[in-house]
């Protein structure tokens, strides 16, 4: 199980690429040592080379590849994507719904609806909490995300 490596968010499978980079052009470096998931493949980490020039230190990247800016951790807006927007647009948000002033009714319960992620496989719902008396409260769940598009 290897790392995920990053240069500027984008992912570099090409060590030869890595390795040439000149330190000179790296602002920083950011590490996560634990697990990472994406859809049915995980990773042992992430290793994430920020340049100084936003230009990916200096290395070459493929010419085939196409260039995407996703939106990652941005404040919720409480609107669903229309179909055609969303159909265009890859969703690959970690958090799809965040309620910060969640409660259930007077029988511990509630209905919590939101968008699942786009991308084929097993997710994990984790809902935490505090009970009305200031207990933790955690719930996991879990659900399969399948491709119908038949690709």
């Amino acid at each position: 199980m290897g790392s995920i490596i990053l240069i500027d968010w984008v992912a570099v499978k090409d060590m030869e690429r890595v390795l040439s980079m000149s330190p000179v052009g790296i602002d920083h470096i950011e590490l996560v040592n634990s697990a990472y998931i994406k859809g049915n493949i995980t990773y042992g980490g992430i290793i994430s080379f920020i340049s100084k020039k936003s230009d990916f230190a200096g290395i070459d990247l493929p010419k085939s590849g196409t260039f995407i800016n996703y939106k990652f951790l941005e404040e919720c807006q409480g609107i669903e994507p229309s179909e055609t927007l969303r159909a265009n647009m890859p969703d690959s948000r970690n958090t799809v719904y965040w309620a910060p002033d969640f409660q259930t009714d007077n029988n511990s319960y509630a209905e919590i609806k939101f968008t699942a992620p786009d991308t084929p496989g097993k997710y994990v719902v984790l809902l935490r909490g505090l009970s009305s008396k200031g207990g933790e409260v955690m719930i996991k769940e879990e659900f399969e995300v399948i491709n119908h598009s038949g690709h």
